[in-house]
């Protein structure tokens, strides 16, 4: 879950993350950047592997509920998720098959878990 900067806007936007622990911020794509009408920060210097260019950065928030409230997720939520506030992020702009890339700021701050099966647990707190 995906919250505009705006303090007391609690907009959201399910989104589907990226783990990059190569990155060391976290980055939106354009649908997430629209969805939530996101204005940005700044441009800042953003060093890759393979190149650097000066990107959009915005202000916003990552929330992530358990695995237990995504089950029930179209009914009410009784619990707030957990919430990194403020995170200041990257955009791109070519196509991708995720929402979010998650960088060692946000990685940084959990347990990773990467079962043989494919899933993937994060652990906070």
């Amino acid at each position: 879950m995906l919250g505009a900067e705006n303090g007391s806007d609690m907009t959201s936007f399910a989104a589907t993350a990226l783990l990059d622990t190569g990155a060391t911020a976290s980055g939106l794509g354009p649908a997430v950047i629209e969805a939530l009408a996101l204005r940005s920060h700044m441009k800042k210097r953003l060093m890759s592997a393979t190149e650097e260019v000066f990107a959009d950065y915005y202000l916003f928030r990552i929330g992530f509920y358990t695995s237990e409230q995504m089950d029930h997720i179209e009914e009410s939520v009784t619990q707030w998720p957990f919430v990194f506030p403020e995170v200041e992020g990257f955009s791109w702009r070519r196509p991708a098959d995720f929402d979010v890339i998650l960088g060692m700021d946000i990685l940084s701050k959990c347990d990773i878990e990467i079962g043989r099966d494919g899933t993937c647990r994060l652990r906070f707190g």
